[in-house]
């Protein structure tokens, strides 16, 4: 059942995300994860699963979640979330490291 949800929400987030920019810079070397890719990378343990991210990230407090993008940089992989920020509505992009769950700032 929470492969089935984890499927379902990755498959959800990629159509969802599809029309936004990217969220890193173009002018870095980028190499966006479809959702086939994703779940590649969390079955053989090289990536955690979404919900752990958002779960040792405490990105769900920082305002609600309207894309999610998987993709390595520099040969490390990060979630990008998409937030609408809870005290002033705003969209803002946040970054996560994808093996340890923990908020990062990426060069821009």
């Amino acid at each position: 059942m929470i492969q089935k949800f984890t499927i379902s929400l990755l498959l959800w987030v990629a159509l969802l995300a599809a029309p936004f920019a990217p969220l890193v810079s173009t002018a870095m070397a980028l190499d966006v994860c479809d959702q086939q890719c994703v779940t590649d990378l969390v079955r053989q343990g090289a990536i955690l699963p979404l919900e752990d991210v958002i779960d040792r990230s405490g990105i769900n407090n920082q305002g609600d979640i309207l894309g999610v993008q998987v993709f390595c940089l520099e040969e490390r992989w990060f979630y990008g979330f998409r937030l609408l920020s809870k005290p002033g509505n705003n969209v803002v992009n946040q970054f996560a490291d994808a093996t340890t769950g923990r908020i990062v700032r990426l060069p821009e």
